[in-house]
């Protein structure tokens, strides 16, 4: 769904035929491709569609308890956690290629703080900061 700042407007933007009684979650938005990367703890996955809601796919399937997700759009790369193994992942957007990058990310929620590339979680009241190794800059 969503709806003006001030409340007015609610519209739904994307409601599944393939599933119904999903429980979407976490959600962002790939400005730049026009689309839309959601959660559902019911199918066990993260959706992408487009920003109309049309073309709805799965990004990645056989997951557990993904309840955030954020996307980086400097680097065109997605991150989520599984609340139940504590694992962190991160993937390119458009293509399905998860590499774990902590497996101790036990969270509710995240934010990624673009510069200098530092993602954080917040958990039971407990904020655990990650950072990107950084790279060798090329002549």
């Amino acid at each position: 769904r969503r709806v003006n700042l001030d409340g007015s407007s609610p519209q739904i933007v994307l409601q599944s035929t393939s599933y119904i009684g999903g429980d979407p979650r976490g959600v962002d938005l790939d400005l730049a491709r026009g689309q839309i990367y959601y959660s559902d703890l019911k199918r066990d996955a993260i959706f992408r569609a487009n920003l109309d809601g049309s073309n709805e796919v799965p990004f990645v399937t056989g997951l557990d308890s993904v309840f955030d997700l954020q996307i980086l759009p400097q680097t065109d790369e997605i991150f989520w956690f599984e609340n139940t193994t504590g694992i962190a992942y991160r993937s390119p957007l458009g293509t399905a290629a998860p590499v774990p990058i902590s497996t101790n990310a036990g969270a509710v929620g995240m934010a990624i703080v673009p510069e200098p590339g530092t993602l954080a979680f917040l958990g039971l009241g407990i904020v655990a900061f990650g950072r990107r190794r950084s790279r060798p800059r090329r002549p």
